[in-house]
């Protein structure tokens, strides 16, 4: 990726301009000059609190503007929701951005709650609306992916269909990797891979198919 030097000099000079005055107040204030390690440290975080808004607001104006209809692989149309918050784990730290959030998650909500109250075909029905969805746009518009093949996998298992269900885990399983991989730092790995309940559960799904 290309980069606008003359840009990207304006921006140093102008966080080196920050940081002289934050000095000069500290040294006017009588409480001394502070080291180099201390002004590097604080030019550290100020670029990460930088890079973290930066991205945010790089990839809030990157979603399209939402049609208010898009068509669904099952002949119908996703009707647009609207824009909610979506975060992503960078090198900066949480990144929270705006998204276009369509219909196929609260599908997924609504077919969990069809199988909480033991109506399967109704549940099968939304689950399948989803299994659709992901084939034909992937994630694309959707907020919790992992719980939605969670969902379908369920949902596929207990109606019966075993190979459908085993799909759903490896796919789903697939992707929650790919979304690991690009997090460089191990710890934010580690926490993506165990701190989120949904993510956990879809791993101990796919190490209990190599149990069997």
């Amino acid at each position: 990726m290309n980069y606008n030097i003359e840009t990207i000099n304006g921006l140093a000079q102008q966080l080196a301009e920050i940081f002289k005055v934050a000095v000069m107040e500290r040294q006017k204030a009588g409480t001394g000059t502070p080291l180099i390690a201390e002004i590097e440290n604080g030019m550290r975080e100020a670029l990460r609190q930088i890079g973290k808004q930066a991205l945010g607001i790089f990839l809030s104006s990157m979603q399209a503007t939402p049609g208010s209809e898009i068509d669904c692989p099952c002949g119908g149309e996703l009707r647009y929701q609207r824009m909610r918050a979506a975060k992503v784990i960078s090198v900066f730290g949480r990144v929270t951005y705006e998204r276009v959030y369509y219909a196929a998650d609260a599908s997924a909500g609504l077919a969990r709650c069809w199988q909480a109250q033991r109506q399967q075909e109704a549940a099968w029905q939304e689950a399948q609306y989803v299994w659709d969805y992901t084939e034909h746009r992937g994630e694309k518009g959707m907020e919790f992916p992992i719980l939605a093949y969670i969902t379908c996998a369920d949902i596929f298992e207990s109606h019966g269909d075993g190979e459908k269900a085993l799909t759903a885990i490896q796919v789903g399983y697939r992707v929650l990797m790919e979304r690991a991989d690009k997090i460089s730092d191990p710890d934010w790995r580690k926490s993506f891979l165990e701190n989120v309940p949904e993510h956990l559960a879809l791993i101990e799904m796919w190490e209990g198919l190599s149990r069997k």
